[in-house]
Protein backbone atom coordinates (compact mmCIF):
# COMPACT_ATOMS: atom_id res chain seq x y z
CA UNK A 1 0.00 0.00 0.00
CA UNK A 2 1.48 3.35 -1.01
CA UNK A 3 1.28 6.18 1.28
CA UNK A 4 1.41 9.80 0.08
CA UNK A 5 1.72 12.90 2.58
CA UNK A 6 1.33 16.32 0.75
CA UNK A 7 3.00 19.54 2.39
CA UNK A 8 1.49 22.81 1.41
CA UNK A 9 3.97 25.17 2.29
CA UNK A 10 2.51 29.02 2.53
CA UNK A 11 4.73 32.30 3.06
CA UNK A 12 3.14 35.51 4.49
CA UNK A 13 5.10 37.92 2.15
CA UNK A 14 2.59 40.53 2.40
CA UNK A 15 4.75 43.28 3.99
CA UNK A 16 6.77 43.28 0.38
CA UNK A 17 4.45 44.85 -1.61
CA UNK A 18 7.00 46.29 -3.60
CA UNK A 19 6.17 49.31 -6.42
CA UNK A 20 8.50 51.62 -7.70
CA UNK A 21 7.25 55.49 -7.40
CA UNK A 22 9.78 57.01 -9.81
CA UNK A 23 10.85 56.55 -12.67
CA UNK A 24 7.75 55.90 -14.03
CA UNK A 25 7.44 52.77 -16.50
CA UNK A 26 8.80 54.18 -19.71
CA UNK A 27 9.52 57.47 -18.60
CA UNK A 28 12.25 59.55 -20.79
CA UNK A 29 14.93 61.03 -18.74
CA UNK A 30 17.49 63.53 -19.95
CA UNK A 31 21.15 62.61 -19.45
CA UNK A 32 21.80 66.12 -18.26
CA UNK A 33 20.20 65.18 -14.74
CA UNK A 34 23.67 64.26 -13.30
CA UNK A 35 21.31 61.64 -10.67
CA UNK A 36 18.49 60.13 -10.86
CA UNK A 37 16.42 59.54 -8.12
CA UNK A 38 14.99 55.68 -7.71
CA UNK A 39 12.21 55.28 -5.16
CA UNK A 40 10.69 52.36 -4.22
CA UNK A 41 7.57 51.36 -2.21
CA UNK A 42 7.54 48.19 0.28
CA UNK A 43 4.58 48.43 2.75
CA UNK A 44 6.69 47.35 5.65
CA UNK A 45 10.62 47.23 6.50
CA UNK A 46 10.43 45.08 9.25
CA UNK A 47 12.17 41.69 8.02
CA UNK A 48 14.05 43.56 4.87
CA UNK A 49 17.73 43.12 5.32
CA UNK A 50 18.85 45.19 2.47
CA UNK A 51 17.66 46.09 -1.25
CA UNK A 52 19.99 46.59 -4.04
CA UNK A 53 19.02 48.25 -7.00
CA UNK A 54 20.35 47.39 -10.25
CA UNK A 55 19.90 48.99 -13.78
CA UNK A 56 20.36 46.54 -16.97
CA UNK A 57 21.46 48.44 -20.27
CA UNK A 58 19.10 47.30 -23.08
CA UNK A 59 21.76 47.44 -25.84
CA UNK A 60 23.97 44.77 -24.40
CA UNK A 61 22.51 43.45 -21.80
CA UNK A 62 25.32 44.82 -19.14
CA UNK A 63 24.09 44.62 -15.07
CA UNK A 64 25.30 47.65 -13.10
CA UNK A 65 25.10 47.14 -9.24
CA UNK A 66 23.15 50.98 -8.47
CA UNK A 67 23.52 50.52 -5.05
CA UNK A 68 22.75 48.40 -2.01
CA UNK A 69 20.74 50.25 1.10
CA UNK A 70 21.06 47.94 4.59
CA UNK A 71 18.56 47.87 6.98
CA UNK A 72 16.11 50.54 5.32
CA UNK A 73 14.13 52.48 8.36
CA UNK A 74 11.52 54.17 5.60
CA UNK A 75 8.78 52.12 3.52
CA UNK A 76 10.11 54.53 1.07
CA UNK A 77 13.51 53.56 -0.26
CA UNK A 78 15.58 55.75 -2.38
CA UNK A 79 18.82 55.30 -4.41
CA UNK A 80 20.77 57.38 -6.58
CA UNK A 81 21.70 56.37 -10.23
CA UNK A 82 23.85 57.91 -12.39
CA UNK A 83 23.38 56.70 -16.15
CA UNK A 84 26.75 56.27 -17.86
CA UNK A 85 25.30 57.02 -21.45
CA UNK A 86 22.27 58.01 -23.32
CA UNK A 87 19.88 54.63 -23.87
CA UNK A 88 17.45 52.37 -22.77
CA UNK A 89 17.56 50.90 -19.14
CA UNK A 90 16.21 48.06 -17.42
CA UNK A 91 15.75 49.08 -13.32
CA UNK A 92 14.82 46.68 -10.83
CA UNK A 93 15.17 45.74 -7.54
CA UNK A 94 16.29 42.70 -5.53
CA UNK A 95 15.44 42.43 -1.68
CA UNK A 96 16.86 40.53 0.83
CA UNK A 97 14.17 39.18 3.54
CA UNK A 98 15.40 36.88 6.82
CA UNK A 99 14.15 33.77 6.62
CA UNK A 100 12.83 33.94 2.77
CA UNK A 101 15.80 34.32 0.83
CA UNK A 102 15.93 37.06 -1.81
CA UNK A 103 12.71 38.35 -3.57
CA UNK A 104 13.03 40.23 -7.23
CA UNK A 105 11.14 43.13 -7.08
CA UNK A 106 8.93 44.42 -9.91
CA UNK A 107 11.17 46.46 -12.84
CA UNK A 108 10.65 48.98 -15.21
CA UNK A 109 12.56 50.64 -18.70
CA UNK A 110 13.17 53.85 -19.17
CA UNK A 111 15.00 55.99 -21.67
CA UNK A 112 17.86 57.69 -20.88
CA UNK A 113 18.00 60.74 -23.59
CA UNK A 114 21.27 62.16 -24.95
CA UNK A 115 22.25 65.29 -23.68
CA UNK A 116 21.70 68.04 -25.11
CA UNK A 117 23.93 70.68 -26.61
CA UNK A 118 24.71 74.36 -26.27
CA UNK A 119 23.09 76.11 -29.29
CA UNK A 120 26.16 78.28 -30.78
CA UNK A 121 25.22 82.01 -31.58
Amino acid sequence: AETSIRVQLQSDESFVDIGWESPSQGAQISADDTTIALRLRVVSTDAIKQVTFFAVDLSNYEEFLVEAIVAPSSNKIRATWTPLKAGRYRLYSKISVDGSGVLTGPSLEVEVMPKLEPLEN
